[in-house]
């Protein structure tokens, strides 16, 4: 797999927030750009950095940014395709972070919509791709609030109770939770009303092979002076009709070069995904261990396979070899790490800007950093931000934090009526469980943030992301993640809960 980075500058242009779908052509070649700005990044951020608009964190400053919300926002992107890349059996545009509700064009043609942020938009660009020549993408995204129009016809935002019948003040605007993005930059007691809109993550293209490694999930399993690790490779094979065979080989390299390998030949592998379990034994392993329990000792994991001749290599990652499960026993709720009784210290991690598209990994690496300077051993990632950059999940592994991680629900009934929502969701959910699950700071999935006492403690009866919490994560993590326990949201537990 061949990858060509589309980050750094695009070329941003203004519009009304009317300007849809029929603008696009208009948009693509033929407009002048307003703005330069950086991807990842966020229009409130380029305004600042173009001199437009004082840095909204500096006391009410936020209040000169609601204009923004009013308009839409079109990211345009010139670049020139490899030749070589049209022998590729497939080329994928990958788009991470938009925010939200956005629409892609590539070189005229309208390739989709996206509703969330929490997961990329990828398709296969190949046949629209000219190699050798300038391409452009182009998208056109908003903060969303002409989303709210539809949101007003939903009986939840009608019904849910004023403030003094809730007790508690509203956290920011009630429509938000229409919103597949960070429902914090809507408002809420700790953060200013700053919404976010731009492309927050990596936007991409990959030149795939005829075969290629997709995925690779581990489960490690725990004996007296050895370790099992359990490996299901995925592999993908793009031709229609023909079939192939395959070696492939898992390995394991410990911090002082030593090897653990596991090899399996003469595979079958048949036109589209194919699955392949291997494992191998670590006698006397070297545990990954909290934050002052133990050291954290990180293996490297690399795959390879060879299809018919074709070499293929996994990006290698670093692995820690370690068990976690929760204990909730009659009168218990602790978890235990490798078997041990862990006492946990830490916090609540929350984005650590308003505009998190300008969020550096540095910036997060060095707040982790601090926490275990602070002797933390955990950190409970909150369900009103967003799933974290891989800099703050690598920070963790490396310096042995727990992660009690939420999905992205917090504080309000979901609108898991609407069967686009539930979509939403479900796509989200399993992106970030595959994504994650190979994590050794990873300690918990939970469903959401208090809304099961929200909705006690506001009289609202049945919370329609029930079936949310309750069956689609259990399944799906039982599924794809089954090594990390599952809680459906918190505080949770007893009667009334």
């Amino acid at each position: 797999m061949e990858k060509l980075s589309l980050n750094s500058s695009w070329e941003i242009m203004e519009a009304p927030l009317q300007a849809g779908l029929e603008e696009g052509e208009t948009y693509l070649v033929a407009k002048e750009k307003d703005l330069v700005g950086d991807v990842p990044g966020d229009v409130n951020d380029s305004l600042v950095k173009s001199g437009c608009l004082p840095e909204p964190l500096v006391g009410t400053n936020f209040e000169k940014f609601r204009w923004v919300q009013e308009r839409s926002w079109w990211y345009r992107k010139r670049f020139v395709l490899p030749e070589a890349w049209q022998n590729s059996a497939a080329i994928e545009l990958s788009l991470a972070g938009l925010d939200v509700h956005a629409d892609i064009w590539l070189n005229g043609c309208y390739l989709g919509h996206q509703a969330s942020s929490f997961y990329p938009f990828v398709q296969d660009v190949k046949a629209k791709l000219f190699p050798g020549q300038e391409n452009v993408v182009l998208v056109r995204l908003t903060t969303g609030r002409e989303r709210f129009a539809e949101a007003n016809d939903f009986s939840l935002t009608k019904t849910v109770p004023t403030e003094a019948e809730r007790g508690y003040q509203e956290r920011g605007e009630k429509e938000r939770i229409f919103l597949r993005k960070p429902a914090y930059v809507w408002g809420w007691d700790w953060a200013p009303q700053l919404a976010t809109c731009g492309i927050t993550g990596d936007v991409e293209l990959k030149a795939l092979a005829e075969s290629e490694i997709r995925d690779l999930v581990l489960n490690t399993t725990l004996a007296e002076n050895e370790a099992k690790i359990k490996a299901v490779v995925e592999l993908e094979h793009f031709t229609r009709f023909d079939s192939a065979r395959a070696t492939v080989i898992l390995s394991l390299t410990d911090e002082a070069g030593k090897r653990f390998s596991a090899k399996k030949q003469d595979l079958f592998v048949a036109s589209g995904l194919n699955y392949y379990e291997l494992e191998l034994t670590v006698p006397e392993p070297e545990l990954w261990w909290p934050n002052g329990s133990g050291s954290q000792h990180l293996y490297t994991v690399q795959v390879e396979a060879t299809v018919d001749g074709l070499q293929l290599t996994y990006p290698a990652f670093r692995y820690g070899i370690r068990t976690v499960q929760l204990d909730n026993q009659p009168g218990r709720f602790r978890f235990l790490v490798n078997g041990q009784p862990l006492f946990l210290k830490g916090g609540n991690w929350v984005p650590p800007d308003s505009l998190y598209g300008r969020i550096t990994s540095e910036k997060v690496a060095h707040l982790v950093g601090e926490a275990a300077e602070a002797n933390f051993n955990c950190l409970r990632l909150w369900g009103g931000g967003r799933f974290e950059l891989d800099a703050f999940y690598d920070a963790c592994d490396e310096l042995g934090i727990l992660v009690w991680h939420d999905f992205m629900s917090a504080c309000a009934p979901l609108p898991a009526h609407l069967e686009w929502f539930r979509r939403e969701f479900s796509l989200e959910a399993e992106f970030q469980i595959k994504r994650l699950r190979n994590r050794a700071c990873l300690l918990l999935w939970c469903g959401n943030n208090e809304v099961a006492d929200m909705c006690h403690d506001s009289g609202i009866n049945a919370d329609p992301g029930w079936e949310l919490y309750h069956r689609l994560l259990p399944r799906l993590v039982r599924a794809l993640s089954p090594q990390i326990p599952y809680w459906p949201t918190s505080p949770y537990g007893g009667k009334g809960s």
